[in-house]
C-alpha cells in the first residue's frame, strides 16, 4: 500500500500537522479511499474501514516523527525509537511464524 500511496498525485498528502480526523485530512480520506480501493481491486479486497485503519496507522506514524522533529527530540530519541520499531517487526514475525506453524500442524514444544 505505501507502494501505491507514493504514485498517488500530491493533492492526496495528509497534512502532518493536523489530527487523522481534522476537516482537511476528512475531505483528503474521502477522496483517497476510493482511489485505493480500485488500485487494490484486481488483487486485494480490503473493505473502506481495513483502508482507514491503515491509513490512520501511517498517520500517526508520520505525525510522531514530525512531533518529535518539532519539539527537537528526534536526534535524542531517534535510535530508541528504532530499536522499539525493530523489536516489534520481530515479534511480528515469530508470531506470524508460530500461526503459520500451528496452522499446518506442527506443534511446538
Amino acid at each position: 500500500m505505501k507502494a501505491i500511496l507514493k504514485t498517488l498525485p500530491p493533492g492526496f498528502e495528509f497534512k502532518i500537522d493536523e489530527t487523522f480526523t481534522s476537516e482537511t485530512n476528512d475531505k483528503i480520506r474521502r477522496k483517497l479511499i476510493p482511489q485505493l480501493l480500485a488500485a487494490m481491486k484486481p488483487r486485494y479486497q480490503p473493505t473502506y474501514e481495513q483502508l482507514n485503519n491503515w491509513l490512520k496507522a501511517l498517520h500517526k506514524h508520520r505525525r510522531g516523527r514530525y512531533n518529535y522533529q518539532q519539539k527537537g527530540n528526534i536526534d535524542r530519541d531517534n535510535r530508541r525509537l528504532h530499536s522499539n520499531n525493530r523489536l516489534n517487526e520481530v515479534s511480528k514475525l515469530l508470531i506470524n511464524i508460530h500461526l503459520m506453524l500451528l496452522t499446518i500442524g506442527f506443534v511446538l514444544t
